[in-house]
């Protein structure tokens, strides 16, 4: 799989990656994420906002976090948990807070690529949790049961049978 990721510039501009983001963001048909309505959401915004941008349309947002947190009795509902909760290989260790000191004020780019491959990672991991979750977990944080798999990838007949509305399109992916 193909995981893209977007990087500011020499001046660390983040205004040129904010509207490439907001642009694929946009077109999606549906959006998940963990713990993205509480903080990357939010933290995407206020960047875009501070670059003058218009603020993205977030269009159907669905968020792992708040929906495990609302069906689950776990004692975290920390993505690398719940990935090891569900037997998945665990988050990248970047060192805390020292990475994103040495991309911000060292401008390291060892650093930023180390950066990107946690984040590469992270999207890979939120898709396998996504997947290992039942339906059931999605359908009481859902306004609207419908599921949109744009790359037929989650179980068609699971979903159905716990009353969504699947729609698949595209080829399937392995």
């Amino acid at each position: 799989k193909k995981v893209h990721c977007l990087f500011w510039d020499k001046q660390q501009s983040d205004a040129s990656m904010l509207r490439k983001f907001s642009k694929v963001f946009e077109e999606a048909d549906v959006s998940i994420g963990h713990n993205s309505k509480s903080f990357d959401v939010r933290h995407i915004q206020a960047r875009i906002a501070t670059a003058q941008l218009p603020p993205m349309n977030l269009g159907l947002l669905e968020d792992t976090y708040r929906a495990t947190k609302k069906t689950l009795n776990l004692p975290s509902y920390r993505l690398d948990y719940l990935a090891r909760h569900f037997g998945l290989k665990g988050k990248l260790k970047t060192g805390g807070i020292q990475l994103w000191l040495d991309v911000w004020k060292e401008k390291d780019f060892k650093a930023l690529q180390k950066m990107g491959r946690y984040c590469k990672q992270d999207v890979l991991l939120l898709e396998q949790v996504f997947k290992k979750l039942k339906p059931s977990s999605f359908s009481k944080a859902m306004k609207r049961k419908i599921v949109f798999d744009t790359r037929n990838f989650l179980d068609q007949e699971a979903f159905e049978k716990d009353g969504f509305l699947y729609l698949g399109v595209g080829k399937r992916v392995a």
